[in-house]
């Protein structure tokens, strides 16, 4: 079934799915985390062979988690007791468990302790962006674009022969006979409902580039950001969560901030 412009089912599941991933579900519970004594000295924290894999330490006075040590902001020369160098608590390292996960990574800091009601409920970090709930997260997300994508060329009244024309012939016989194979089952979809998403971002490409349709369709800017929301896809299907280094989790970070904002660009008023 083609999903019509502007489909507020589609956009409602789409939202119930990104509000129903939570902060909660990449937390590391209290009770798994390592944490260091608010007196202990700092050099001897920096050292601890339990320590080493981590960046962020929360700091413990009389078994309640007070602040929260980063590694990475800690003075080469430093001395003296771990408090003197922990964030204390505070808005800005905490976060709510419920808190929706897309919301959540939009906005730094991304180190945070996490809390539910009244207690820590534990500790959210960037490396956990690498786990299962976040590549769900991108998925959904890269779907809903290419979701916008297919009703903007449907918007346009473009002829669905004249979108394929755009594709190299090879492609375009692919999605030909696919489309007669399920004709044959008696189904009936739309041809463009066929294509990929590095089809339809080829065909809008030409459409750009020959600047025809400009009304109905995205400026070229947000076209280019296309290429990179379709990095962000491959990304994620190629890691699987797999990947553990500072530059991955970045270009995670920036692909699923650009392909957030894409959307509430471009999604249309309802």
């Amino acid at each position: 079934m083609t999903v019509e412009p502007g489909s507020t089912d589609f956009k409602f599941t789409m939202s119930g799915l990104e509000r129903g991933l939570q902060v909660a579900h990449i937390t590391t519970p209290v009770a798994q985390l390592i944490c260091c004594q608010h007196d202990e000295d700092i050099e001897a924290v920096l050292h601890r062979p339990d320590l080493s894999r981590f960046d962020q330490i929360p700091v413990l006075e009389q078994g309640i988690i007070i602040g929260l040590v980063r590694r990475l902001t800690i003075p080469a020369a430093a001395k003296g007791e771990a408090r003197t160098y922990m964030q204390p608590m505070g808005e800005s390292i905490l976060i709510s468990a419920d808190a929706s996960l897309l919301e959540f990574i939009t906005n730094d800091p991304l180190d945070r302790l996490v809390i539910r009601g009244t207690k820590i409920y534990g500790l959210v970090t960037r490396s956990d962006l690498l786990k299962l709930p976040v590549t769900l997260l991108g998925f959904a997300l890269v779907t809903h674009v290419e979701i916008l994508m297919l009703n903007m060329l449907l918007a346009s009244g473009m002829s669905e022969q004249i979108c394929l024309d755009y594709l190299n012939p090879g492609r375009k016989k692919e999605i030909l006979k696919r489309h007669r194979d399920l004709t044959d089952n008696r189904a009936d979809p739309h041809l463009l409902e066929l294509t990929y998403f590095s089809d339809k971002l080829t065909i809008l490409e030409q459409l750009a580039a020959e600047e025809i349709y400009a009304s109905s369709l995205p400026d070229k800017e947000a076209i280019g950001q296309l290429k990179k929301i379709k990095e962000l896809r491959n990304m994620i299907d190629h890691t699987g969560g797999k990947v553990e280094s500072a530059d991955t989790i970045q270009e995670l970070i920036h692909g699923l901030r650009l392909t957030r904002d894409w959307i509430k660009r471009w999604e249309p008023e309802q």
